[in-house]
């Protein structure tokens, strides 16, 4: 039952059929009710005058042969094109209301075929709009002639010809000549060697003129008796006209070998575009070999471990890059072997019980057992047929999870697990599937109250995996799931052809399922529709506004307010990619919109400036579309303004270039939205448009070939002014220091004993300065526990260590950070950490209760301290908790919890301010009354959406945070057709001693048509721009001069910086890229002063009291204003004494065995100057009205 749309399509196969299109598109929708027949739906194929059958030549991964593969779902656009300038004539059409435009669209089916019909007869142009992967065939669009509407054309610029022959001979001709001339048979070779060998029986003849018909003959030659002959007309077969996708005359060839001196098969080769959309893709032959066939351009080629096949090596080297000339000569190049690294023989062993009622079959198809680490490297592994799986990996930290696809019904992903690998074997035992046990119903309704059927609902939780489920003809869905917190949404499909459906659906929604057998009601209502906004991009051409062509580019729009609520987000109701042709369209409803334009990196043109626009329904409920001014409008209208401006230099080290290096230099507009990069050349130059304006110029060197050990990043990102013309940035390391000294020593247990084979990572990091550039590194311990860690010289350096799990659940604390002050000439070694374990006697207890006085069971408690110590636990069913930490520090300790109301929104609760419990003189503490509020902010709503993942696309949160993938990065197959992308904004955070973060931040995963998630790098880097609240980071503590992009490792338990991050205070933007999904946040080290650090919090923010120095305000940045010395910069000393800098005196050094605000005869402070017969030693006489410091150098008062 349910509302039905009916079509027929033609055979396009068969011969008879190609001059017929689908039937009529102005179908009414059959109403079936109660199991009634409809009879009487009689369906009318349309007719067609323009045909055709695209294809293009593909090799077979498993064969190595190559043949001709048609090209299903291609977008095709016909045009009127009068001067056949392969344009279309825009011109008139657009701006004369008498002048007609004539054009039409079609797409091709599964065997390449497609059909259309044009109105009129004349000169025309077709364009087909191709996948990424598939950019280096692209091909100039075909002009032809209709000379007669009422005829039938055949659209080709190849002619497919086939033969059979048993006759002996040295070659093959081919011979034609136009068809009904008089004119002879001519050679379509250039030359004689180019006849084909006698083992060929085929040829695709794609020199053909579209529209013109054509004679063929295959001559067989025989030297040794210098005769030819005709083969005969049975013999030989042409095709119809067809639209071959010839490759292109540029080609890469190479070699894949591994660290043993073994050729690699199998292995996927990427070239990539450095300026504009485009890859191209390839596997290693038997022998190690591969081809790619590339266009011109400049191409980044690298290798990748095949998506579905198990491998026993890694790549980790820079791509090559290999650079061909832009005209249509044939090049072909030859590129240095790549080298793999096998396993270095560490591997995870385990096996999956078999659940009752399934076969072992069902086991090893429908079960993946996925092992990564948070940078997205590792593997994966089906179970064979006795449950039994093995996945090599190299010695390092993992996750392992499970995914069961949904066609294993009733069972779903079992909780994951962190594993250590070493060179050895890890057995992780038997693990046992979940059991969707427990159900999630609900229904889909429109607000009118009409039901969605066949809507695809999912959900998905990293405790139970995948489930997924298509609503009735009431719109009722049911969900099998297992106990755990699920994300539950849906997605309205996309109608074939291409028009958005006249719905806007909800944001996905979050439920938490508590044991098994329970079920949960989850109800979604869609919004209907009842407008359709148009709008259409246009470019200047030659004095002209005509719209853009072939432009990669998405258009936005969100809801507007003229008088926003603080904290108030404006959905996100539509993102679309704008046509091939220009134009763009979105269902909305009445409102106000802010409509806008996103433009990929690298683009010719600058990014437009969002505009907003008002859908109103006037008095016979039609809706109408007017502009800011409110003016009735027909088009929401953007035009395009040309990037005539360059930035251009070169990385030198004085007047010498430095060659050899890998990485990109980035560029993030400050003064409006715009975000691009161009690659370091092998000679040190770059390039790049830039439309005018402000810029923050940063780079990334990735790989140095020459390991001058250079950092790879500047000290401070170039603030430029963008004028029209050429402009010019050089980096100059010449006054740069090098990665010269280290940092050395050991981590053993608390015993002072080895780890016992457990390693850990050991961290530096220097907060930049106005002399020195932030730098940080991490490293690996030795299997003894020994360390080396790579620094730039001099400066202050922290550094701590990043614990394992398996330490921290037996019971282990990271060891205090250590502060080092090292010369520009000076390595530190013999550096020595020892892991805390607390006694059992040294605790923090109390409870966590909501601020009704309710317990909460379940809350999250947390402690932290600034030397680096953390500690967490969960409250028991009476809110009560205990969590087991060190003596000696003054712990911060706070909460979180959220839980589900009856609309089952999820509500947070935190602790408005961490406390303090100071376990300096005492062994435990209890009696900890956490109570925990509600946040003053608003997390903003997460999105879902299906998208190719072979185009570049780009979506926008309510809160202005913008995501891009490059086409083709996404680390599936190249025939995915769809994969869907989960951004989840989530205010529980991990809490880290070292960094302090944004309100919220953002889970971002990605899954595959089946629901698997998609593990793995990506080939490219995603991009993701973040706006921030200024006054909320800084309220949260962060530190604005070292603002950057960190996500969660859920292997370190802590947050690690992003691969680059741009930070722009004035702008208040962040632009980070990486590799790989997990959790993100803007994140930075604790704006505090180093006194603050020892002194407890007072009931006002900001507010400290010393033990020895007295109550302060701390005014970050290191300032603190002190309520008897006033206003000092603070800096401790690795004696635990403090320099104070006051305005009047300058610089006072002291410490608690010198002053003491409680003991009058302790008020000593030594003053320092640079001229040594000024320094002298200071009594703070502060028992006076006027207090003052008393001088023993001179006898007087200062």
């Amino acid at each position: 039952d349910g509302k039905w749309v009916v079509f027929a399509e033609p055979p396009f196969e068969s011969d008879e059929f190609q001059g017929f299109r689908e039937s009529d598109p102005n179908r009414d929708p059959v109403l079936l009710d109660g199991g009634q027949t409809q009879d009487g739906v009689d369906l009318v194929l349309q007719g067609s005058n323009v045909s055709g059958r695209v294809v293009f030549p593909k090799k077979n991964k498993t064969t190595g042969i190559t043949k001709i593969q048609s090209l299903a779902d291609a977008h095709i656009w016909v045009y009127q094109d009068n001067d056949a300038d392969g344009e279309p004539d825009f011109n008139d059409w657009f701006y004369e209301a008498d002048s007609m435009f004539n054009e039409a669209f079609s797409h091709t089916d599964d065997k390449g075929f497609f059909s259309l019909s044009l109105p009129e007869g004349g000169t025309y142009s077709l364009k087909m709009d191709l996948p990424g992967r598939m950019a280096s065939l692209s091909q100039k669009p075909i002009t032809f002639q209709l000379k007669n509407p009422d005829q039938e054309v055949k659209i080709g610029n190849a002619i497919k010809l086939e033969w059979s022959t048993n006759k002996q001979v040295d070659k093959f001709d081919v011979r034609r000549k136009v068809k009904s001339s008089d004119e002879s048979y001519k050679t379509v070779f250039a030359d004689e060697s180019d006849r084909l060998s006698p083992e060929v029986s085929s040829y695709v003849d794609n020199s053909i003129t579209p529209g013109v018909s054509y004679e063929y003959r295959i001559v067989a030659i025989d030297s040794a008796t210098n005769t030819e002959e005709n083969l005969g007309g049975d013999d030989v077969k042409a095709s119809n006209p067809i639209i071959y996708l010839a490759p292109p005359s540029k080609s890469v060839t190479g070699f894949v070998g591994d660290d043993q001196n073994q050729s690699v098969s199998g292995a996927l080769i990427e070239a990539w575009r450095t300026e504009g959309e485009g890859w191209a893709s390839a596997y290693s032959e038997t022998n190690g070999s591969y081809e790619l066939t590339l266009g011109p351009g400049e191409w980044e080629i690298s290798v990748f471990r095949p998506y579905d096949t198990k491998v026993n090596w890694v790549y980790d080297a820079p791509p090559a890059r290999v650079d061909f000339s832009s005209d249509s000569s044939v090049e072909k190049k030859v590129l240095e072997p790549f080298l793999v690294s096998t396993m270095a023989g560490g591997k995870v062993t385990g096996s999956i019980q078999l659940p009752a009622g399934k076969t072992a079959t069902e086991l090893s198809q429908y079960v993946y057992i996925d092992v990564y680490d948070p940078m997205g490297k590792g593997d994966w592994s089906n179970p064979d047929a006795d449950g039994n799986f093995e996945i090599p990996l190299q010695p390092g930290e993992y996750e392992l999870s499970i995914w069961v696809d949904p066609l294993l019904s009733g069972y779903g992903s079992p909780a994951g697990q962190i594993v250590r690998v070493g060179k050895t074997s890890v057995n992780v035992g038997s693990l046992q599937l979940a059991t969707f046990d427990a159900t999630i119903t609900g229904t889909l309704t429109t607000d009118s109250g009409s039901s969605l059927p066949n809507v695809e609902v999912w959900a998905w939780s990293e405790e139970g995996g995948w489930a997924s489920a298509f609503t009735n003809a009431n719109g009722e869905y049911t969900l099998n799931v297992a106990p755990g917190r699920w994300e539950v949404g849906y997605e309205i499909p996309v109608a074939d052809d291409g028009t958005e459906p006249p719905y806007l659906p909800e944001p996905p929604k979050r439920v938490k399922i508590k044991q098994s057998g329970e079920s949960k009601i989850l109800n979604f209502k869609a919004r209907n529709a009842s407008a359709t906004v148009d709008g259409v991009v246009l470019v200047d051409e030659n004095g002209s506004k005509v719209p853009v062509t072939d432009l990669d580019a998405w258009v936005y729009a969100k809801e507007f307010s003229e008088s926003p609520t603080e904290g108030e987000y404006m959905d996100v109701i539509a993102e679309v990619p704008l046509s091939q042709f220009g134009t763009f369209s979105f269902p909305g409803f009445p409102g106000s919109y802010t409509v806008g334009i996103w433009l990929p990196p690298g683009s010719d043109y600058a990014l437009p400036t969002e505009k907003t626009f008002h859908v109103e329904l006037d008095s016979n409920g039609s809706a109408q579309l007017l502009d800011a001014n409110r003016t009735m409008t027909e088009k929401a209208t953007f035009i395009l303004s040309a990037v005539s401006s360059t930035l251009s230099g070169e990385f030198k080290d004085g007047s010498n270039a430095l060659s050899g290096l890998v990485g990109e230099v980035y560029a993030m507009r400050t003064d409006g939205d715009g975000w691009r990069f161009a690659s370091i050349e092998s000679d040190g130059s770059y390039s790049m448009t830039l439309p005018e304006g402000n810029w923050v110029i940063d780079y990334y060197i990735e790989y140095d070939e020459q390991a001058r050990n250079y950092p790879s990043y500047p000290q401070q990102p170039s603030k430029l002014s963008v004028v029209d013309g050429a402009n010019a940035l050089d980096f100059d390391f010449s006054s740069v220091d090098k990665i010269s000294s280290s940092i050395s020593g050991s981590v053993s247990d608390e015993n002072g004993n080895d780890l016992n084979g457990s390693n850990v990572y050991v961290w530096a990091y220097r907060e930049g300065t106005d002399t020195l550039a932030e730098y940080w590194s991490e490293v690996e311990t030795d299997d003894d526990g020994n360390f080396s860690i790579s620094i730039l010289p001099g400066g202050r350096y922290e550094v701590g260590v990043f614990l394992t799990e398996e330490l921290r659940q037996l019971g282990y604390l990271d060891s205090p950070v250590q502060e080092l002050r090292l010369k520009s000439d000076a390595n530190a070694s013999s550096v020595s950490f020892q892991l805390v374990k607390p006694a059992s006697e040294n605790f923090i207890s109390g409870t966590v209760k909501d601020d009704n006085n309710n317990t909460l069971a379940e809350a999250l408690v947390y402690a932290w301290t600034y030397e680096g110590l953390e500690a967490e636990t969960l409250t028991d069913e009476n809110g009560s908790f205990s969590i087991n930490v060190s003596t000696g520090s003054i712990w911060k300790i706070g909460a979180e919890y959220s839980e589900f109301n009856a609309s089952d929104v999820e509500i947070f609760y935190f602790s408005k301010r961490d406390m303090d419990v100071d376990l300096r003189d005492s062994a435990s503490a209890e009696d900890i009354a956490i109570v925990l509020e509600l946040p003053d902010f608003v997390v903003p709503e997460g999105t879902s959406v299906t998208f190719d993942p072979s185009v570049d696309f780009v979506t926008r949160l309510p809160d202005g945070t913008e995501l891009t993938i490059p086409g083709g990065a996404s680390n599936v197959s190249e025939d995915t057709e769809s994969v869907r992308l989960v951004i989840t904004p989530n205010a529980k955070l991990s809490k880290d001693a070292s960094v302090k973060t944004a309100d919220y931040g953002y889970s971002i995963e990605l899954f595959d048509a089946s629901g698997k998630k998609v593990e793995g790098n990506f080939k490219k880097d995603v991009i993701i721009s973040i706006p921030v609240d200024i006054t909320a980071v800084e309220d949260n503590g962060l530190d604005l001069d070292n603002i950057e992009g960190k996500y969660y490792s859920s292997t370190k338990n802590a947050w690690e910086s992003a691969k680059t991050s741009t930070w722009d205070e004035t702008s208040s933007k962040l632009t980070m890229t990486t590799d790989h999904f997990s959790e993100y946040v803007v994140g930075s080290t604790p704006n505090v002063s180093d006194l603050s650090k020892e002194s407890l919090s007072l009931s006002v923010t900001k507010w400290y009291q010393n033990s020895w120095f007295g109550t302060f305000y701390d005014a970050g940045d290191s300032w603190i204003y002190h309520q008897k010395l006033g206003w000092l910069y603070t800096q401790g000393d690795l004696a635990g004494n403090f320099w104070f800098f006051h305005p009047t005196h300058g610089w006072l050094w002291t410490g608690s065995s010198l002053y003491d605000q409680s003991e009058t005869d302790k008020a000593y402070f030594y003053l320092y100057h640079q001229t040594e017969s000024e320094r002298t030693w200071l009594y703070y006489q502060d028992s006076v009205t006027d207090p003052y410091f008393y001088s023993y150098k001179t006898g007087a008062q200062l």
